[in-house]
């Protein structure tokens, strides 16, 4: 349904990897199908965030927008000191991507 209508996706795998590029060309390929051009809908992968390792996670950003995303969402799990610590300490990277 969303390669028909949607203008994203929002794929909830739980890493980038060959089930990742897999998953995302067979969407892209549905896109397609659909009569739509296969980048006219976006895919979104999330990285979710635990312990301390900023670095970590842009090396996870970028499998994952070698594996097909073009959006990213951060999702730090923990507290709200937790929270904004990684995201405070994720930002500055994000460049890194």
């Amino acid at each position: 349904r969303a390669a028909q209508i949607a203008d994203g996706w929002q794929a909830m795998l739980p890493k980038p990897g060959p089930e990742a590029v897999e998953t995302f060309g067979g969407f892209r390929e549905s896109v397609k199908a659909a009569g739509r051009k296969s980048d006219s809908v976006k895919i979104e992968a999330t990285i979710f965030a635990t312990g301390d390792d900023p670095e970590a996670w842009v090396a996870e950003g970028k499998e994952w927008v070698a594996a097909g995303a073009d959006q990213i969402m951060f999702r730090p799990q923990g507290d709200m000191a937790y929270i904004d610590k990684a995201v405070s300490d994720f930002a500055p990277l994000l460049k890194d991507i």
